[in-house]
């Protein structure tokens, strides 16, 4: 059960979509030079960017020194990964450098990991206790909340460059690692460069919390792919994939970091994993969970504009709005009841979860906080409380630029989405904004 399944095509899903009005924004005009090289070189029979496992894998192996890649599982999906890539999502010349990269990353990450793992073996002995996660439908204030927690002291979530190189050199100096933070902050950003609204609608950095989806990456189990690339045979296959495998490797990895950096609880986030919250509770049985409530009209015409200009920043080929929206909106009903279930049946317990309507969070964040900490058993000290009316004074909504939506975008039809919702608005008494 994961939101992979938005991608089904309109025929699959039983196409009620209609034309959608949404349109990319222009593109920076060295984009447009690199890309037209690349057709260049493509027409004259040169592909220098390769996206085939084997080359991938030999370059993260000479670039780190490394050559253990731990269990073979991840081949599998490696492998669909870039095959789908490679044949079906039109990728420009950019966009097949941003693929490169991504996958290099994440091989380096897991060379890294196994290196040291094999070094230190106490390393799996780490406890992480009571970790949140936090969760529900994407656009519903998930980002927000889990850097607002991060804020507190006790607590700490993967940051950007970590989640890309997790293991410093031994002895580092404080100005080196800055650099080397620095460094990847850059390249992390590139797109920002590429793709300069996307700041408005989803902000990237080295010196960010992480989602989860980017440890995911490291197993090629990730659902960041399927929404960031037109990759239909992927997302099928990852629809189906055992969830438990990629939250075993995302144990290890939380490992790692805490090895390294002892203590604190761990702020963790992506829209599925209250989804997948039997599986969470499999690999961190003491696990406690954050779930944002918005109405899922609204979530999806968010993301309708962010899913295209995702698709667009690696393609020249304009994404169908209409019969990927109708796939989300079909999937993201299915998983929003699925969770409903959960709760029904015990796995999700009231004493674990904290359930928060986005429109209490977005007019008293602060006092939407402190009921989650009073409900998990936590001390909401006045230093976290203080850090967090900071970092809300320095992050006023609309400083990278305003992202503005409407469902028209989504090629939908409202009146024909509204009841897949029915019972999940009844049942978490979320309110309709369209």
């Amino acid at each position: 059960m994961a939101y992979t399944s938005f991608q089904l095509r309109s025929e699959e899903a039983g196409d009620t979509s209609r034309p959608s009005p949404w349109t990319p924004a222009p593109r920076p005009e060295w984009v447009a030079v690199v890309n037209e090289l690349g057709a260049d070189l493509e027409a004259d029979g040169v592909q220098p960017i390769r996206l085939d496992a084997d080359s991938l894998l030999e370059q993260a192996a000479n670039a780190t020194g490394l050559s253990d890649f731990g269990d073979d599982r991840f081949r599998e999906p490696l492998g669909i990964l870039t095959k789908s890539l490679d044949t079906e999502a039109a990728l420009h010349f950019t966009g097949r450098i941003i693929a490169r990269g991504e996958i290099l990353r994440a091989l380096q990450a897991r060379l890294q990991l196994f290196d040291a793992l094999k070094r230190h073996p106490e390393i799996l002995e780490e406890r992480i206790e009571e970790p949140v996660f936090v969760g529900g439908a994407g656009r519903s204030g998930t980002t927000i909340l889990q850097e607002l927690l991060a804020e507190d002291p006790a607590h700490r979530t993967p940051l950007g460059w970590e989640v890309c190189d997790p293991c410093p050199p031994a002895g580092e100096s404080a100005a080196a690692r800055e650099e080397r933070i620095a460094r990847w902050d850059h390249a992390l950003q590139i797109w920002h460069r590429v793709t300069p609204e996307i700041a408005a609608m989803h902000a990237i950095g080295g010196r960010i919390p992480a989602e989860c989806p980017t440890i995911f990456a490291g197993e090629f189990m990730a659902s960041y792919f399927t929404f960031s690339y037109d990759i239909p045979s992927y997302a099928s296959w990852l629809t189906a994939a055992d969830k438990r495998v990629f939250y075993e490797y995302h144990k290890k990895f939380l490992q790692l970091l805490q090895w390294q950096q002892p203590g604190r609880r761990w702020v963790l986030k992506t829209p599925t994993h209250i989804a997948n919250a039997a599986t969470v509770l499999d690999v961190y049985p003491d696990a406690r969970f954050a779930y944002t409530h918005r109405d899922p009209l609204k979530v999806v015409a968010s993301l309708a504009g962010f899913y295209g200009t995702m698709v667009w920043m690696r393609s020249d080929r304009l994404p169908d709005i209409g019969a990927a929206m109708q796939g989300m909106s079909l999937g993201l009903a299915s998983v929003l009841d699925h969770t409903i279930q959960l709760q029904s049946e015990g796995i999700l317990r009231d004493e674990m979860l904290f359930d928060m309507l986005y429109s209490d969070f977005m007019q008293d964040p602060i006092g939407t906080i402190a009921k989650l900490y009073e409900h998990l058993g936590w001390e909401y000290t006045a230093d976290a409380r203080e850090r967090m009316r900071g970092y809300l004074a320095a992050h006023r909504q609309g400083s990278h630029g305003r992202y503005v939506y409407s469902f028209d975008n989504t090629g939908l039809d409202p009146e024909t989405e509204r009841p897949r919702f029915s019972s999940y608005q009844a049942h978490h008494g979320v309110p309709s904004e369209i």
